[in-house]
């Protein structure tokens, strides 16, 4: 006679929860991942529209409201620069002399490349500094490029060899190629 039994046996909830484990593994995995490209393509579209300002002001020569220089002298044009590997500002320059507007720093683990150029947007004559600025992050690359006609676009490039990827990049980027 055999016993009629209700409910799972212990090997099923084993199989069970070794599949919801390691589906788990994957997503989070797979999560991180995306996180991660997301932060670098957002701190890259930020220094893209910064650079967008500062072509937009220079083209329609908006000067600041307040603050020296530029209350009392002419508008050259306006200015992006890489200070350090994590920040970068906006300044607008008036006769020679800029006047900081805003001041930003890249995400945790997404820096510039050795290269620290900066770009000046012409007010009067139009156009801008010709140069490529290099984010990378996470084993990933991007690339922000001004031509002198002061168009910006936006590109993936090749990590700069000079620069090691991060050390958390590097363990992750192994694990998913």
């Amino acid at each position: 006679m055999r016993k009629n039994r209700d409910g799972f046996t212990f090997i099923e909830l084993l199989v069970v929860l070794s599949i919801i484990g390691i589906l788990s593994v994957v997503g989070i995995a797979a999560f991180v991942d995306y996180s991660r490209k997301q932060a670098l393509s957002t701190a890259t579209l930020e220094l893209s529209t910064v650079l967008q300002v500062a072509k937009s002001r220079s083209q329609s020569q908006v000067k600041p409201e307040s603050g020296w220089p530029c209350s009392v002298n002419s508008l050259d044009g306006y200015r992006v620069t890489i200070t350090s590997d994590k920040d970068y500002k906006l300044s607008a320059v008036c006769a020679g002399n800029d006047q900081t507007l805003d001041t930003k720093s890249l995400p945790t683990n997404i820096t510039f490349s050795q290269d620290k150029p900066t770009f000046f947007f012409r007010s009067v004559s139009g156009g801008a500094d010709e140069g490529t600025i290099t984010i990378y992050g996470y084993g990933q690359a991007k690339c922000i490029g001004v031509t002198s006609a002061a168009v910006i676009s936006l590109e993936t490039c090749a990590i700069p060899t000079s620069v090691p990827p991060t050390p958390t990049a590097m363990g992750k980027q192994s694990a998913l190629e």
